[in-house]
């Protein structure tokens, strides 16, 4: 969390410092038409000196999004080090074009029988991806891109995490894990399907479009802790403990010790973290600290 200035302290049981998430009059000043969204900040606290904030971010969305409000500006620009899942320049940097390939030179198709070849030529044909630029690609790679091939509606580069960045440039940033680790996990949640079930699952790009929308339509309107319940309950792919609730556990000790008044740390992380019984804000309750 954030440990904040004595002027923000008097502030920090006001509800309007984070609820009311007030961005109309600076959307009025950029000239475009603005969504209000309802930013997932909590606030955590166990005494004086061991409390902070945390918010779920979503690693895209659109420029219609930003400004933050006043408040949560000011939150964010109080804080002395941000902490978020990767470390921001590694988030920016990218992946070694190396770890996307496939090992010893394989190819995507290889072993593909005649008709799933065909399926997955039909869908790389659908989104307007060549085979070559696929055909020596991990699976995990190849769904990230027809994801955001099918709704260029929303970007990385309009992050949230990235965009509480700009805010804070010179301050340190500290990752929960490694890019390392979090390809690891990747590969974990792929390497038992066989081609047919990835296909299965990847092939109708209509509904992932329509998934990434309703996605973000809830958290514009701060519906997440719904929208990821039932979610979970019919995902077909990723598997929730490798991707959540396994990570959230490593992660409560390390958000704990920096949740102190020395460190003054602002927590940004996915929001599929933060709800239901293995979420970081219940972990969070059983440390002892009220949410």
């Amino acid at each position: 969390g954030i440990i904040i200035s004595q002027e923000m302290m008097k502030s920090r049981n006001d509800v309007s410092l984070v609820d009311e998430h007030d961005i109309i009059e600076k959307g009025k000043r950029r000239n475009v038409r603005m969504k209000k969204v309802k930013w997932p900040l909590y606030l955590f606290e166990k005494n004086e000196t061991d409390f902070g904030y945390l918010l779920g971010t979503t690693h895209v969305g659109n420029e219609e999004m930003y400004p933050f409000s006043d408040s949560i500006e000011k939150i964010i620009m109080e804080s002395s080090l941000l902490v978020t899942e990767l470390n921001i320049e590694d988030f920016l940097v990218g992946i070694d074009p190396a770890n996307m390939l496939l090992p010893n030179g394989g190819k995507i198709t290889d072993g593909m029988s005649e008709a799933t070849k065909e399926k997955f030529m039909s869908l790389l044909e659908k989104v307007g991806i060549p085979l070559e630029q696929v055909e020596r690609t991990k699976m995990s790679f190849i769904s990230v891109m027809i994801t955001f091939q099918t709704d260029p509606l929303y970007k990385t580069e309009y992050a949230v995490e990235t965009k509480v960045k700009e805010l804070v440039p010179t301050i340190p940033n500290s990752g929960l894990e490694t890019m390392q680790q979090q390809l690891t996990m990747l590969e974990a949640v792929y390497q038992d399907m066989t081609m047919d079930q990835w296909l299965d699952v990847i092939e109708d790009t209509e509904s992932t479009g329509e998934e990434l929308h309703n996605l973000m339509d809830a958290y514009i309107d701060g519906d997440l802790e719904k929208y990821f319940i039932d979610h979970m309950k019919k995902q077909k792919l990723l598997s929730e403990e490798e991707l959540l609730n396994a990570r959230n556990e490593k992660w409560i000790p390390q958000i704990v010790a920096l949740a102190t008044k020395e460190q003054q740390p602002f927590f940004a992380v996915c929001a599929g973290h933060i709800y239901g019984p293995s979420g970081l804000l219940h972990l969070l309750e059983k440390n002892g600290y009220q949410v």
